[in-house]
């Protein structure tokens, strides 16, 4: 007897929870067809202020048919999530909709299986519904077909060389061209350039390389042994030159010898074999400079060739 009241009890409570409250489950064509959009809408209204959550779909929802001339299952796509829209009705009451917008892509009848609420922390449901969709018909007697995703492999072709070149021939002609054009442009330059040389005197071509020497910088990149190389190097040339004598290959020794015969001061001489001595330790002896001994060793060999230059004057 307790326990029958107790169920009472339980039912008459749980309707009271209830009153009031609708559940509606609505789509705004229940038959279309293939492919076009329809709008699937949830709504639940209620008089008092309730605790509601819905389940939103992120996807697609799965749907039965209802007859044998379709799948046994298929989805009803969604083109739009969840769209929720609170609004106050005109007899006072709150309505809560969640609108979906989707399609289906297989004709046939079938049915959208009801969906769940949770309002109060008790679980309802919605109702199910059921849509019929049709093939679009013929269109001035075109026939229709189903749509068949399939894919086929492409055979893998092997690479054809002379193929290639008959589409592709002018790639390694243009290639040709440039190549033609840059070293007739670079032998030109270079032609200019020893031209452009051979006018200069020796003075002024030694005294133009050593401003370019210092405009390097290299001995800011730890590169003292290529300086010293250069330094050398302009220096033996100008002497060469301006004396017209073969000193590029000559030990700083033999040049030493050379200088002897030459009218030069005991300080000429010794400048000359300070800076040429210079570069051998940097090159052979590893020698660390200071950057102010890099350039006082420039301009020490400005001042040789100037002076040498003025000699002959």
């Amino acid at each position: 007897m307790i326990k029958q009241f107790f169920y009472i009890l339980l039912l008459i409570l749980l309707s009271c929870n209830l009153k009031g409250q609708e559940l509606n489950s609505f789509i705004d064509s229940s038959a279309f067809y293939v492919g076009s959009p329809v709008q699937l809408e949830y709504r639940v209204t209620f008089e008092e202020p309730l605790d509601i959550k819905f389940f939103p779909i992120e996807k697609s929802i799965l749907i039965q048919t209802v007859d044998t001339s379709a799948q046994e299952n298929t989805t009803f796509e969604l083109l739009e999530k969840c769209d929720f829209d609170t609004v106050k009705t005109t007899e006072g009451k709150i309505s809560v909709t969640c609108k979906y917008k989707g399609t289906v892509w297989s004709p046939g009848t079938f049915i959208i299986p009801r969906q769940e609420i949770l309002i109060n922390d008790s679980i309802r449901f919605f109702d199910e519904l059921t849509i019929m969709v049709e093939l679009t018909p013929e269109i001035d007697s075109i026939p229709l077909y189903d749509i068949k995703e399939s894919f086929e492999r492409l055979p893998q072709k092997k690479f054809d060389f002379i193929a290639f070149i008959k589409t592709y021939y002018w790639i390694p002609l243009l290639l040709l061209l440039f190549s033609l054009l840059y070293f007739i442009l670079k032998r030109k330059k270079r032609k200019i350039k020893i031209s452009e040389e051979n006018h200069l005197t020796p003075r002024e071509k030694a005294l133009s390389e050593l401003d370019e020497l210092l405009s390097l910088r290299l001995w800011e990149k730890g590169q003292e042994k290529e300086h010293f190389t250069r330094l050398s190097y302009i220096l033996r040339d100008y002497l060469a030159r301006h004396w017209k004598e073969s000193l590029l290959e000559k030990t700083t020794t033999e040049i030493r010898n050379v200088l002897r015969d030459k009218n030069l001061s005991n300080y000429q001489q010794q400048d000359i074999i300070n800076i040429l001595t210079a570069s051998d330790l940097v090159k052979f002896a590893k020698s660390q400079p200071t950057e102010k001994q890099i350039l006082e060793s420039v301009e020490l060999t400005k001042e040789i060739i100037e002076k040498l230059d003025n000699n002959d004057k």
